[in-house]
């Protein structure tokens, strides 16, 4: 051990702990991932944006049954005032002049910056089981399209209970999935997927009876000596079907 941290040049005691000092397995999670944009500043994208959010939020119970109610301000219009017809989320020209003089004071590299479709994921892994892996992982976009990332295993290095790792793409990523090619023995993968997939399984609805609990070779075994037996009963009644036909003759 020490000759191989000399050698490398780092501390080793995280990797050593869980492949020799323990009987850890491998199982590593994704419990959660979370999409962040840069905001440009530009109140006509970033209001719009916030509407989008706020019309997407479904209709409350409370306001479904409130909608036959009529209100006081239709049968009496004067009480009416400014907040009626006010909506934070419109743009106004103090918001447009505000923008301005932000825009004023970049630089045309920082501008590029602000203006750049990335798209930012912070992708929260866990180890469940103890002994670290690497972590390999497929990101599924929206256009159908997949990238695969390996993460070599020091990034338990710090930390061998969970980790945080930044995914930078231009693209819309709609479902990670972790290990997609089985190659850590990861025991449990039905926490490999983000989001979680639905757990597919089938029972019976008749209770099985099972007699003699035999082996596959031995139920190979019987089989084939049934159909021996079979084929030479079929044989002997051949044989006695063509000795009557023969004696009739």
């Amino acid at each position: 051990f020490r000759t191989m941290e000399d050698a490398s040049g780092i501390d080793l005691d995280w990797f050593w702990r869980g492949w020799f000092y323990s009987n850890h397995h491998v199982d590593l999670a994704i419990t959660d991932v979370r999409q962040l944009n840069i905001n440009t500043q530009n109140p006509k994208i970033e209001k719009g944006i916030l509407k989008k959010q706020r019309d997407s939020i479904p209709e409350s119970f409370s306001e479904e049954r409130n909608k036959g109610i009529e209100k006081r301000t239709k049968r009496y219009p004067e009480l009416k005032d400014f907040y009626n017809k006010f909506d934070e989320l419109d743009v106004t020209p103090a918001d447009r002049e505000n923008y301005q003089r932000f825009l004023s004071g970049l630089d045309d590299d920082q501008k590029k910056i602000l203006n750049s479709k990335w798209n930012f994921y912070l992708i929260d892994f866990k180890n469940i089981g103890g002994l670290v892996m690497p972590i390999i992982f497929d990101a599924h976009f929206k256009d159908g399209t997949t990238e695969q990332v390996r993460i070599p295993a020091e990034i338990w290095r710090r930390n061998n209970q969970q980790v945080t790792k930044l995914f930078m793409t231009e693209k819309d990523v709609v479902s990670i999935t972790l290990d997609p090619r089985l190659e850590t023995a990861d025991v449990d993968l039905s926490n490999n997927h983000f989001p979680p997939k639905i757990s597919k399984s089938r029972f019976e609805v008749f209770k099985s009876s099972r007699r003699g609990g035999t082996n596959p070779m031995q139920s190979a075994r019987q089989w084939s000596e049934k159909a021996k037996e079979s084929k030479s009963k079929k044989k002997g009644r051949n044989k006695k079907a063509d000795a009557k036909r023969g004696g009739k003759k």
